[in-house]
């Protein structure tokens, strides 16, 4: 899938596919090795690595044609949908990956945030073949030792996962991103995305959609799921405000884009002539600066696909 040109070009100091590996006996043919095996291997390999460290690992097993390996063609019972035998496939390896990593001396101090790309193609419950359910995915924090942060019912989205694990990390350097801190209760919840030429805003219960120059409508997603009630003229000052907040995203972006100004680069001759030691932790945030940029933004295929780890010591 071209992951280790990606790695190379993004500033991965190592890769770890197939090759490196090591045992072809575990390839499915098709994508990649059974997540099972690649699962069980790599927290092994992570410890290996110097402390502290910053990686990402990338599960395959949620994409068509939803193969099991033949020692497991009887364990998951799966579902409705061809998908759900994967899936528990998947969320049975990830288990293995934890009961593995929880054996390290890096596991306490690790922060493990579980994300997807974007959603499956394969839905069951009507609600999410809409405008907003195709972009409906999980992203969850996991610290161990803190499990009774539990869930909260808001608008996330993956440019909040760049501020939230410096924010985490305590960095108070300047960054760009487009997202939030959700660890923070400074700013307000929203998310935004593109679909079929229309940009989407989302803030509180209320979707705005925007064609670039004018918002063309309103709804109460929570409400109103299906979206069969456009509120454009009930409550003008959500328009506006709603608006003026994506105008401005949209704008920076743009603006930065064309700057060639999406990422902030580290002044190293700053730091070398004043002779100023980064500490582990703000290193590991400069690193992840650039990085991160590239990760969240990077469009590959389903489900719990991402797993992306900090170590600290």
């Amino acid at each position: 899938m071209g992951f280790d040109a990606f790695a190379n070009q993004s500033g991965f100091a190592d890769y770890f596919g197939k090759g490196e590996y090591g045992n072809d006996d575990d390839f499915d043919g098709i994508w990649g090795i059974w997540d099972e095996k690649f699962l069980h291997y790599y927290p092994k390999k992570m410890s290996e690595f110097k402390q502290p460290f910053f990686t990402t690992l990338f599960t395959v097993y949620s994409h068509h044609p939803y193969q099991l390996p033949e020692e497991y063609q009887d364990k998951f019972k799966g579902g409705s949908l061809p998908i759900y035998r994967s899936i528990e496939y998947s969320d049975w390896a990830l288990k293995r990956f934890f009961q593995t990593a929880a054996k390290a001396d890096w596991f306490k101090n690790t922060l493990f945030v579980i994300t997807a790309d974007h959603a499956t193609e394969e839905i069951q419950y009507p609600q999410y073949n809409t405008v907003w359910g195709y972009f409906s995915i999980p992203l969850i924090f996991y610290k161990p030792g803190r499990e009774d942060m539990g869930m909260k019912d808001e608008l996330v989205q993956q440019v909040d996962i760049l501020p939230s694990i410096l924010g985490y990390l305590g960095y108070d350097q300047p960054y760009v991103a487009f997202g939030r801190d959700v660890f923070s209760s400074k700013d307000r919840p929203f998310a935004f995305n593109y679909l079929n030429n229309t940009y989407q805003f989302f803030q509180g219960n209320y979707l705005l959609q925007f064609d670039g120059q004018n918002s063309i409508a309103l709804f109460d997603f929570k409400a109103d799921p299906f979206l069969k009630n456009n509120e454009m003229n009930v409550p003008p000052d959500t328009v506006s405000e709603m608006q003026a907040r994506l105008r401005a995203l949209i704008q920076q972006y743009n603006n930065r884009m064309v700057d060639d100004n999406l990422t902030r680069e580290v002044n190293w001759t700053f730091y070398l002539r004043r002779k100023i030691k980064l500490s582990p932790t703000d290193l590991l945030s400069e690193i992840m600066i650039n990085v991160l940029h590239v990760i969240i933004c990077f469009q590959c295929f389903d489900a719990l696909e991402y797993l992306i780890l900090l170590s600290l010591r």
